[in-house]
C-alpha cells in the first residue's frame, strides 16, 4: 500500500492507498470523507484532486479530477512536466550587436529625434 496525506473540511491526515487507477484511487483512512465531499490526496510528490464517490468504515471510494499517470506514482518519478521551459526571446543587449546593427539602430534613433524636434518647433513655437 502506498502512503499519502490526504486534506479535506477536517484537516490534514495520513492514509493508505489500497487501490489506484487511472480515474480514481480506494482510500483508507481513520475518518474517510462522507460521499460527494472535495478532497485533496499527495502521493509521492503527485497532487490529486477528487470527489469522495462511496464510504464505508475506514475506506472510501474517490474519483480524480482528471487522469492519473499510475505508473509514475507507482515508481516514485516526480509529476509529468507539461511544457518544457524554454527560451522565447534572446538577450537585448546594444553591445553584443554588430557595428551595422549599431549604426542602424542609432541613425533611426536621430532621425526620431530630429523629427521630434521638427514637430515641436512647428506646432508649438509657430
Amino acid at each position: 500500500m502506498l502512503r499519502g496525506k490526504m486534506r479535506d473540511r477536517r484537516g490534514t491526515r495520513d492514509i493508505r492507498i489500497g487501490d489506484l487507477s487511472p480515474r480514481g484511487l480506494l482510500v483508507v483512512c481513520e475518518h474517510p470523507p462522507e460521499r460527494g465531499e472535495i478532497v485533496d490526496i499527495t502521493i509521492n510528490g503527485h497532487h490529486i484532486v477528487g470527489e469522495a464517490r462511496w464510504s464505508s468504515g475506514r475506506r472510501c471510494g474517490m474519483r480524480a479530477d482528471r487522469r492519473i499517470n499510475v505508473q509514475a506514482v507507482l515508481d516514485g518519478r516526480g509529476p509529468e512536466q507539461r511544457f518544457k521551459a524554454q527560451k522565447i526571446e534572446t538577450p537585448n543587449d546594444p553591445s553584443a550587436w554588430s557595428p551595422k546593427t549599431q549604426i542602424a539602430a542609432y541613425t533611426l534613433l536621430a532621425l526620431t529625434a530630429l523629427s521630434t524636434a521638427y514637430l515641436i518647433a512647428n506646432y508649438l513655437i509657430l
